[in-house]
């Protein structure tokens, strides 16, 4: 059975939500605002969507990118910090499928 987890961290003065996920054999990391995701075991995971993130985030701005993709994942800017999105809540749906 897989299981999940949201959690927070800050890049700067910009607040992402990470999901993450275990399979069975690697956890897998993802922040959903930017689809940006990692794997591996636990801790290397983590790290490596830390990495990912900074990488996504210095390439976007090396583009002249950015503003338009945290504006376009919900965030907006006030001065030099961004607000992240508020979540009104985070459900697990379940479907069946044919």
């Amino acid at each position: 059975m897989e299981k999940a987890g949201i959690i927070g961290f800050c890049y700067g003065r910009l607040v992402l939500r990470c999901a993450h996920f275990q399979g069975r054999t690697t956890f897998v990391a993802h922040v959903p605002a930017l689809d940006v995701s990692s794997c591996g075991a636990t801790d290397e995971a983590r790290r490596s969507i830390r990495d990912a993130v900074r990488g996504f985030l210095a390439a976007s701005a090396d583009m002249g990118m950015l503003d338009q993709i945290l504006q376009e994942a919900g965030y907006h800017r006030e001065g030099e910090k961004w607000l992240a999105p508020e979540f009104v809540s985070v459900d697990r749906l379940t479907m069946n499928m044919k």
